[in-house]
């Protein structure tokens, strides 16, 4: 860069933008804060603010009823067994269906032990739903031939739990007895994949062909309970859309034009500036406008994770829009971060197409004393 000095002589300054490690230091300061930023904002006043504007706790006691009627029809069916009558009253789904397995199995021991609480129900829901209430012994065969990989049951005309696994898994069942390790591992396998995936299949026959019990219809019931879930789902996504994007404002567009020199939350941590690669002068307000909407393209990989806390990890993936947007996100940050590495100026895509380089604070200050300026 040339300048004029007092004396109307030419006078050269080295400007050497940010080297390859700093620049990336400087897009994780404000990666990370706006991260930070957008997790306080979500959790702490968009979320709860959405919740209270769309009636979000009406919505919940309203479907704990409707899940309830929808349960009582599996209850009243015979598909479903309580622990008690007030786990019925309380919809603990996930309860009763741990114990509708235990009667389950307990009926295939065919008597190798007794206990009163399973003796009422003793029952293969499978084959009361298939066979006495559709009436249709193949596909209740076919749920085994399918499912049973680990070869628990010998099917034919009659389904029966093979005698290695009766004498294996009665010890669940007996007072001060255990089951071993494999029996452990036998059990949770026939859990996993045979009852569990069975019971799933059962539910989609019966949103399929409906279900009832005094005049209630499952799918019906089952139909609200999946607009509660869309609902829940889009209420997230847009307070975590709001949340980034807020964030994305504040650390990127607010706090630079409130700055003197135009800098993000991470350049006044760091000491760095951003300056108009052509003129070397700071970034006009228009600049700053459009550098902020690649700053939103930059930052959206850590969108997938905004409501973590409100779902758990793997909950998060059933959010639809959140991680096809965070996967843009991501490669446009691998493909930027790839054209740094081959960029004379060590500027990211961001930073080419905004016509903008960064330096540090004592470079600018060189700058200004160029230009005349006491720094």
């Amino acid at each position: 860069m040339e300048e004029r000095n007092e004396n109307g002589q030419p006078e050269v300054v080295e400007i050497s933008p940010l080297g390859k490690w700093k620049r990336v230091l400087a897009f994780l300061a404000d990666f990370f804060l706006i991260f930070i930023l957008s997790l306080g904002l979500f959790h702490l006043g968009i979320h709860p603010l959405g919740k209270a504007m769309t009636s979000y706790q009406g919505r919940v006691d309203e479907t704990k009823l409707v899940q309830k009627d929808r349960d009582g029809v599996l209850y009243y069916n015979k598909l479903l067994f309580p622990v008690s009558s007030t786990l019925v009253e309380s919809g603990d789904f996930a309860s009763n269906l741990e114990h509708t397995f235990k009667t389950y199995l307990y009926f295939y021991l065919d008597g190798a032990v007794t206990i009163e609480k399973y003796e009422v129900n003793k029952s293969d829901v499978f084959s009361t739903y298939y066979v006495s209430i559709r009436n249709d012994k193949a596909s209740y065969q076919a749920l085994y031939n399918d499912l049973d990989n680990g070869g628990f049951f010998e099917v034919g005309e009659t389904v029966k739990l093979k005698p290695t696994y009766i004498e294996e898994f009665k010890h669940a069942y007996l007072a001060g007895d255990e089951l071993s390790e494999q029996g452990k591992k036998d059990y949770d396998a026939l859990q996993s994949k045979v009852f569990l995936k069975g019971f799933n299949r059962m539910l989609d026959d019966i949103n399929a062909k409906d279900l009832t019990y005094q005049g209630v219809s499952y799918r019906q019931k089952q139909e609200l309970v999946t607009a509660f879930i869309n609902y829940e789902k889009i209420l997230t996504i847009t307070c975590a859309l709001i949340a980034y994007l807020l964030g994305c404002f504040i650390v990127t567009m607010m706090v630079p034009l409130l700055s003197k020199n135009r800098k993000t939350l991470g350049m006044l941590f760091l000491r760095e500036v951003r300056l108009d690669s052509e003129r070397l002068i700071l970034l006009k307000k228009k600049r700053v406008l459009l550098f902020f909407v690649y700053q939103i393209i930059m930052n959206m990989g850590s969108i997938f994770f905004i409501p973590m806390g409100a779902y758990d990890f793997v909950s998060l993936f059933s959010l639809p829009a959140l991680l096809p947007i965070s996967l843009i996100g991501l490669l446009y940050l691998v493909f930027s971060l790839i054209y740094m590495l081959f960029e004379p100026f060590n500027r990211t895509i961001s930073d080419k197409l905004s016509g903008t380089v960064m330096v540090t604070d004592d470079t600018l200050d060189q700058i200004y004393r160029a230009k005349g300026y006491n720094v």
